[in-house]
């Protein structure tokens, strides 16, 4: 089972040493906790400290006796080779132990690398001082004036991926304060990244706004103007109201030369030089006394692949069971009216299929568009020109449109009414508006102070972006607590990065399948993925009826400024988002009491879905492509009705959850977060963990009492043979239980023999170092504990970045003894010391439990 620990005051952190001892003497060794090195009776101790080949140290660390290779400038930057992991650390003067660095400072650490295209560079680090933060920048070496991309204010982690082939500097800097950190250069791996409030330049942002949390005491306007003062070049835009607001980060917003339609990467020189002033502001703002948090003001993409118009065929509905599910309803009782939120470009209310279903208490968030520039305002009407694909409308029709009426198509859910809302223009929309957007939607008390006379029950979001945005996260989760079900695309990259609002806590994830079942080409995939529904694809004509496989719903064309309503083939995760958004309202009709929670176990239990294709077991594993499978509509109006009748539909069901379910490390991935969840709110028992391999660490972040809650898993390849690694975890609670499979690669280059390195020779009952040596480059590795008196002891071999007397802290350098491969003493062979990759573990504290701490050094 799983020891459970407080969060200590330090981390151990990247332990990537491995040790070869011998020994000689009595005694014998212990198998002991996997965690804890084996112990052997000893005379006397020699062996050898070696170094994985995809490990390196800052040439400036702070330790005196390491040797000193400054790197601060681009004419002495590091060369080093990928895929590589560098222990580092960094200070301002005066901050930090006393040691090399601590009077002059070393703000900088500069390494040049060669990347391929895609290469993932990553940044960790664990900062306790508040006012601290690191900055990562990625330059090109033949000219350094071209900043590629950059991090800043990275406090725990933080990724970026390289453009284009070629070399680069990669800039690790810190403001103020010092810190170790852990740089992973060119990794391979597909593990998710963990959200961090790290701020990216290459995100799309809106340039010169800014989105404020005030804390409870700075909310009235005379604390903000005088209590809690805002930065030189910060002005007030919007105020809505309750905590946040929409600042400027110039004097009066900036009138960029270039600001046309906003990208994914950087372009041109001023508007490179607006984001980056954009990141500082926002990062001086999270300073700033008053306010609770800052963030950037993304823009979201409406999730929708390339079309070209086709004449409707909707056989996107027998593919999820309407048919069944619609008669199903029809002899349900039916107890309330569903109200849908579709937030997105807004909708053509007047369209002969939409006009008896939309409410007529919508409004439009969207702050500046060139299609409808009067701003804010109760008109959620989706602007027509000739360049508008009507997104928003198409995506309501399928939700409900007026059904059964003899006229157009058909939608999702019978008798459900939609509320419009417009959060974004003709292809994108930002943050703010669409935070807003979603307070509306639950009588939440946005910037308009107005509210809906009906909130939505289900909130439809058919866009998608790759941050992360807590204020986004924060409306989505106010939704949920209200008893909202929020539906959301996953985006149509063709990727398995993390794609937003669909990877949000609380929100129904969607990816695409094609008339095949088949995810659509274009479909996101992930961890985050709840469940499939159908995305067409309009390449195909999978029935033969001459007509690409799009999904129909209702649209608008405008020829020579004039509108005329009618019909036309989309495709994307966008139009597979409002099936199930729409089912949601069928079941919401049939079982009012339907709570998001509710939803989320019936999609576990697998009530609510049918195999995609390669899916096969019932009920459904869930995977990454589909989730939990195909939105089955016949199933989910059969369950509500159960439910309505007071059947328990999910007892004796499986629900415990975890996330992600599938991690691959690949050949330089060191650590990841997982969440373990239990949807049946049955668990009563503590969880338990099987199959842990040898190389894999797993440590309580955040847990309750049963070990429900996040865990960090880190891997060390030092203590897996060469090659492949794999290992599926099986988490259970009694007879509840799942799966998570992990997979990693090693590369095949043996370990060099290591330098400048502390060995230390610990008792093992007292836990006092009573021998040290310091391994140089004449040393080849060797090292010996000559006359030891006989006794218990472990040997631990690290760096110690920061000199604060201590080895094996977070993020520095630590190998100890193998554990599975020690010899007896006296016998033939080595003692192994392995690789660790988070903390040792080597002392028991009486309650059951292993306690944590760094290895002190002799002076």
């Amino acid at each position: 089972m799983l020891q459970k620990c407080s969060k200590p005051s330090w981390f151990l952190g990247l332990a990537l040493l491995v040790l070869v001892g011998c020994s000689s003497g009595g005694g014998s060794s212990s198998e002991g906790d996997q965690d804890t090195p084996p112990i052997a009776r000893i005379t006397s101790a020699e062996g050898r400290v070696l170094i994985s080949p995809m490990l390196v140290m800052d040439g400036d660390i702070n330790d005196p006796a390491a040797p000193r290779s400054p790197n601060d400038t681009y004419a002495n930057a590091q060369s080093v080779s990928v895929p590589i992991t560098i222990s580092g650390y960094v200070n301002t003067a005066g901050f930090g132990p006393p040691g090399a660095s601590y009077a002059s400072g070393d703000e900088r650490d500069i390494y040049v690398v060669e990347f391929d295209a895609g290469a993932v560079i990553s940044l960790h680090s664990d900062l306790d001082n508040p006012k601290a933060s690191l900055s990562l920048e990625l330059r090109s070496e033949q000219d350094p004036t071209v900043l590629s991309d950059a991090l800043i204010d990275v406090s725990t982690s933080g990724t970026l991926t390289v453009p284009e082939r070629g070399r680069y500097y990669v800039l690790v800097e810190i403001s103020q304060g010092a810190a170790t950190y852990i740089l992973a250069l060119g990794d391979d791996g597909k593990v998710p990244a963990t959200p961090d409030s790290a701020l990216r330049l290459s995100d799309a942002f809106v340039p010169g706004q800014a989105i404020v949390a005030l804390q409870p005491e700075a909310r009235s306007r005379s604390t903000l103007r005088h209590g809690a003062e805002l930065p030189k070049g910060i002005a007030l835009l919007k105020d809505n109201g309750a905590r946040t607001i929409l600042v400027s980060t110039t004097a009066g917003e900036r009138k960029l030369a270039n600001s046309g339609t906003p990208t994914t990467k950087p372009a041109g020189e001023v508007l490179v030089q607006a984001k980056l002033e954009t990141l500082e502001a926002v990062k001086a703002l999270r300073r700033t006394p008053g306010i609770a948090a800052a963030e950037l003001n993304h823009y979201r993409h409406i999730a929708r692949a390339p079309n070209d118009p086709q004449y409707p065929h909707q056989w996107h509905y027998s593919l999820i069971g309407l048919p069944d599910a619609w008669a199903a309803y029809q002899n349900a009782a039916r107890a309330t009216e569903v109200v849908v939120g579709v937030i997105d470009t807004g909708i053509l209310k007047a369209h002969p299929d939409l006009k008896n279903v939309t409410l007529d208490d919508g409004y439009d968030f969207v702050s500046n568009d060139p299609l409808d520039g009067d701003g804010p305002d109760p008109d959620p009407t989706e602007p027509g020109r000739s360049d508008s694909i009507f997104h928003g409308t198409h995506v309501a029709g399928t939700v409900a449109a007026h059904t059964d009426n003899g006229v157009g198509v058909a939608g999702v859910a019978w008798d459900a009414k939609l509320l419009p809302i417009r959060a974004l223009g003709a292809k994108t929309g930002t943050s703010y508006d669409i935070q807003q957007a979603l307070l509306y939607a639950g009588a939440l008390l946005p910037d308009s102070k107005r509210r809906p006379i009906r909130p939505a029950d289900i909130v439809n979001l058919s866009f998608a972006g790759p941050s992360p945005n807590r204020f986004e996260r924060d409306a989505i989760a106010a939704l949920r607590a209200k008893g909202v079900i929020v539906v959301a695309a996953a985006g149509n990259d063709a990727t398995n990065l993390a794609s937003y609002p669909a990877a949000y806590p609380g929100v129904v994830g969607v990816s695409a399948v094609d008339a095949g079942k088949s995810r659509a080409w274009y479909s996101n995939y992930g961890y985050y993925i709840d469940v499939a529904a159908p995305g067409g694809v309009l390449e195909r004509d999978a029935d033969g009826d001459g007509r690409e496989d799009g999904i129909l719903s209702t649209s608008g064309l405008v020829d020579n400024d004039v509108l005329t309503y009618g019909y036309d083939y989309l495709n994307g995760t966008s139009m597979a988002a409002p099936h199930v958004s729409g089912v949601a309202a069928l079941m919401k009709a049939v079982y009012p009491k339907l709570t998001p929670e509710d939803f989320d176990r019936l999609l576990a239990a697998g009530l609510l879905t049918s195999p995609c294709s390669g899916q096969y077991a019932m009920p459904l594993q869930r995977d990454d492509l589909c989730g939990y499978g195909l939105i089955d509509a016949a199933r989910a109006v059969s369950v509500a009705h159960r439910l309505a009748q007071g059947e328990d539909v999910l007892a004796g069901k499986p629900l415990l959850l975890v996330q992600p379910s599938v991690l691959d490390f690949g050949t330089h991935g060191i650590l990841s977060t997982i969440s373990i969840d239990d949807l049946s709110g049955r668990i009563h028992t503590p969880i338990q963990i099987d199959g842990q391999p040898k190389w894999m660490d797993i440590r309580a972040v955040q847990v309750d009492q049963n070990g429900l809650g996040r865990y960090r898993l880190t891997i060390d390849r030092g203590r897996a043979e060469a090659g492949a690694l794999s290992a599926d975890l099986t988490i259970h609670a009694g007879e509840q239980r799942t799966q998570l499979r992990i997979s990693a690669r090693k590369p095949t280059a043996p370990p060099r023999p290591a330098s400048d390195y502390y060995v230390l020779l610990v008792d093992a009952l007292s836990q006092q170092v009573v021998a040290q040596g310091r391994l140089t480059a004449d040393d080849k590795g060797t090292f010996a504990f000559p006359d030891v008196p006989s006794g218990s002891y472990y040997i631990y071999a690290g760096s110690d970045n920061d000199n604060d007397g201590f080895i094996c802290e977070w993020g520095e350098l630590c190998g100890s003894q193998s554990h599975g491969a020690s010899r007896l003493p006296g016998s033939a062979g080595d003692i192994v010391i392995s690789v660790q990759m988070s903390q040792l573990r080597n002392a028991d504290n009486g309650a059951g439990e292993r306690s944590f701490r760094p290895i002190p050094r002799l002076h």
